[in-house]
């Protein structure tokens, strides 16, 4: 009996073949590559940009809402070692004192004559206000009516809350300018913004003392960083 083999089913590839197809591969992954590459980079590039966009939107209307708070006449600017500093006072409320009596000649008006005066009445709600407090009237920025200089803001001196009449330390004169409307406002502190555009990073400084001169950057104050870029 003659015996056979059956090769039936048997499949390979030689080396050359194999050499062959990885070369093919290759070129077609290299013209692929060649026409992918510009799109994937337009893509990456705008993505960058829309980061980088919402970053610098985020920090205007943050820094906007704020200032929009701030004390009137009380921003100022200064750059120190290619660095933006934007300083000014954060108010916490504000009303209308009280500046004459009422018709049976009682309340506690506001005496811009008299430096032995501490206290006035709120007219209308009253007002929030907290232990380390500032109040100011009639704010022009001004020689004389510069609150960072303190003449016309004053330590509020009494209990935390929302009180109807205010407080405050007197001192060797009286509040220099009356305000035309007989406003005040409660400020709770200086604020300073820093933007840094070699380091990328925008920083907001409070929690520090009010000076005459703007500091840059303030010391001893708490701070927070946002990288821009």
């Amino acid at each position: 009996m003659r015996r056979t083999s059956d090769r039936r089913g048997q499949a390979g590839f030689t080396l050359v073949e194999m050499i062959v197809a990885i070369t093919i591969t290759a070129i077609l992954a290299g013209i692929v590559a060649l026409f992918i590459q510009v799109p994937l980079q337009g893509y990456f590039g705008v993505s960058r940009r829309a980061d980088l966009t919402d970053a610098a939107d985020l920090a205007v209307r943050r820094i906007a809402r704020e200032v929009q708070g701030a004390l009137p006449n009380s921003v100022r600017v200064s750059t120190a070692a290619g660095v933006t500093y934007l300083e000014f006072l954060a108010v916490r409320s504000g009303g209308r004192y009280r500046s004459d009596p009422d018709n049976l000649g009682a309340g506690d008006i506001l005496d811009f004559t008299s430096a032995a005066d501490s206290s006035f009445d709120v007219l209308g709600p009253g007002v929030a206000v907290a232990a380390g407090d500032q109040i100011v009237v009639y704010n022009l920025g001004v020689a004389g009516a510069d609150a960072y200089a303190g003449a016309n803001r004053r330590a509020y001196s009494g209990a935390a809350g929302t009180v109807g009449n205010v407080s405050f330390a007197s001192t060797a004169s009286p509040f220099p300018f009356e305000s035309p409307s007989k406003r005040f406002h409660v400020v709770s502190g200086p604020v300073t913004f820093a933007c840094d555009p070699t380091a990328g990073t925008l920083q907001r400084f409070g929690g520090y003392a009010i000076a005459a001169a703007q500091p840059t950057p303030p010391r001893q104050a708490r701070r927070r960083c946002w990288r821009t870029g």
